[in-house]
């Protein structure tokens, strides 16, 4: 499921509200999403200047760019930062689940806690603000991820 487009004025009464909800339904249900904005300013996550309006920190967050295996759940908190992700791993030589891990969000690095399996590796990529985490069996696992 795709939502295909959302938007909303950064002015408008209860839009922090509506937008840690939307995204909670959202991710709740493992729907794709797109943010729609057609120019910059006004409601788009950039000013004119390409700096950032307040929109933009409701759509940046931590999130599974790839997985091995098929997700059960997963979440991420804007307030607190944890990041949450369950899935069934599915065995295999080549492939790494990758999860996308702003640097905004953890100035002072992110502690990693993996359960479900100790037969796993882990590589960090700052510069990409990527985290993979191979897993060599076909297992439920839970990766979390909190700042330091």
């Amino acid at each position: 499921m795709v939502c295909g487009e959302f938007d909303l004025s950064p002015s408008q009464a209860g839009f922090a509200d509506y937008f840690l909800i939307l995204m909670q339904c959202l991710i709740g249900n493992l729907w794709h999403w797109t943010y729609w904005s057609n120019d910059l300013g006004g409601w788009s996550p950039l000013n004119a200047d390409r700096s950032e309006t307040l929109i933009l920190q409701y759509l940046v967050r931590t999130f599974p760019k790839a997985t091995a295996g098929k997700i059960e759940s997963f979440s991420f908190d804007a307030l607190t930062k944890k990041f949450e992700m369950t899935f069934t791993s599915k065995r295999c030589n080549f492939s790494a689940n990758r999860i996308f891990v702003p640097n905004r969000f953890y100035p002072n690095g992110y502690n990693v806690v993996v359960s479900g399996t100790t037969n796993y590796t882990k590589e960090t990529d700052a510069t990409k603000q990527l985290l993979k985490i191979k897993v060599n069996e076909s297992k439920e696992v839970t990766i979390e991820i909190v700042p330091k």
